[in-house]
């Protein structure tokens, strides 16, 4: 005698259904944990190109100050950083000596990202212009810095607090 199993095909399909269902779970899972990784690394990376571009206007600041003490003789400390002195304004590493520039009512422009084709090596600055072998893009931080006197002294105040800020 024979018996022929007539619901074989459809166990068949449903195993088949189980088997992509799992299998679905088993890849999206570790995408959207990829995904959410890619994400948070792009973060990571502005944030530290922020603070490098926060610490770096510090580094400006002070860069002026002890200038002013070594080479003029006991000049007050913030000379040439008057347009900073209560109002916002943007200092660039590539311009030597400093020349801060007043912020608008919106704010500080934009940095462009200036890459030496040759080196790979990347500054930050306020201008747009290309030199020789490099390449100039807008970026997505802007920085604008802010002294406040806090003692004041004579002839200039004998402490300053400096705020730095970094927006992307």
């Amino acid at each position: 005698m024979k018996f022929k199993n007539t619901n074989s095909s459809a166990f068949t399909l449903i195993e088949t259904l189980v088997a992509i269902s799992i299998l679905l779970i088993a890849v999206v899972g570790p995408l959207t944990i990829v995904a959410g990784s890619i994400g948070t690394s792009n973060l990571a990376k502005e944030q530290i190109t922020a603070h490098y571009l926060a610490q770096e206007a510090i580094e400006l600041i002070r860069n002026i100050k002890d200038n002013n003490r070594l080479n003029s003789g006991g000049a007050p400390w913030l000379q040439g950083l008057s347009n900073c002195i209560n109002n916002w304004c943007r200092v660039d590493a590539t311009f030597f000596p400093a020349n801060p520039a007043t912020c608008n009512q919106t704010g500080c422009d934009k940095l462009y990202v200036h890459l030496q084709t040759s080196t790979g090596i990347k500054t930050f600055n306020h201008s747009s212009s290309e030199a020789a072998g490099e390449s100039v893009s807008e970026s997505i931080f802007s920085r604008r810095i802010m002294i406040t006197e806090t003692a004041v002294g004579f002839p200039d105040p004998k402490e300053a607090k400096i705020t730095v800020e970094v927006s992307w």
